[in-house]
């Protein structure tokens, strides 16, 4: 809207406790209707910039049109009448985020992190990396920097595309970068060692022996079927209750258990020492 209306209406929306900001438009007033005196122009300039419009892809969500819109011919393509469109529409940016599943990564391509605070507000369960930002002294260490969390977050960005392509075989008198990479060794850091510092709790397995020499499991040779001595099925309820009773911290955990099955029985001999392991 107008200059003078949106301050005022940015005022009034944090009095009411609502967080709003003034966007840097150059005193234009996009997204809305007062554009439509350069809309004819611009899409004669769009048409030629863009002679053969392509389908927008199902990544593609779009904030110019609403959600039973986006099968218009006007919003089925990336055309002169799309973007003209975006500029004089209202940005229908809710709505397009509920298009977005959770825990997904948002990557903000923009010479500004704009929204960077939106998502951290509005939308805590995405993950959001901006690559540009406006108030950084050297963007290309922040761009680069940007790509770098992108690999942390398990994302896998093509960097080659960065540079120029590289023709195999590399001449003989290439050199090689491994020289370039060294282990940091300012920082140490404490190590764990087994068994003496072994947590059981955070361990990824839970181990315990059986035997049929020692008094406290010789009544196992009582459970035997045709002759064979086998380990009761309750024996393994046993380590799964140890087992989460150990990640819990208590001793003592009430717990139940459903929807059990057994796939082989577990054959002991008297003179058989063995070990079981729960794995959580």
């Amino acid at each position: 809207g107008l200059y003078d209306n949106m301050v005022k209406f940015v005022e009034q929306l944090k009095g009411e406790n609502i967080f709003a900001r003034q966007v840097a438009g150059g005193d234009y007033p996009y997204h809305s209707p007062f554009m439509n005196i350069v809309a004819p122009p611009l899409l004669e300039i769009l048409k030629k910039v863009i002679p053969e419009p392509k389908p927008r892809s199902e990544r593609w969500v779009s904030t110019s049109f609403s959600r039973d819109q986006w099968d218009s011919p006007k919003a089925k393509f990336a055309s002169g009448d799309y973007f003209t469109n975006n500029l004089i529409s209202p940005v229908l940016f809710n709505e397009g985020m509920k298009e977005i599943g959770k825990n997904s990564y948002v990557i903000e391509v923009a010479p500004h992190g704009l929204f960077e605070s939106i998502f951290k507000r509005c939308f805590p369960s995405l993950t959001y990396t901006g690559l540009m930002k406006r108030t950084e002294a050297d963007n290309l260490c922040y761009f680069l920097s940007s790509i770098g969390r992108l690999f942390t977050l398990g994302l896998n960005p093509k960097i080659e595309n960065l540079y120029p392509k590289v023709e195999w075989p590399v001449c003989r008198g290439t050199q090689s970068i491994s020289s370039l990479f060294q282990w940091d060794h300012e920082r140490s850091y404490y190590v764990k060692k087994f068994p003496e510092f072994h947590n059981y709790a955070t361990a990824s397995d839970f181990v315990m022996k059986f035997s049929l020499l020692e008094s406290d499991w010789n009544f196992l040779k009582d459970h035997a079927i045709d002759g064979r001595v086998l380990f009761p099925a309750t024996g393994y309820l046993l380590m799964a209750w140890r087992r989460l009773a150990a990640m819990k911290g208590q001793p003592t955990l009430p717990s139940i258990a459903w929807s059990l099955r057994k796939f082989q029985s577990d054959s002991r001999r008297e003179n058989f020492m063995t070990k079981s392991e729960a794995v959580a």
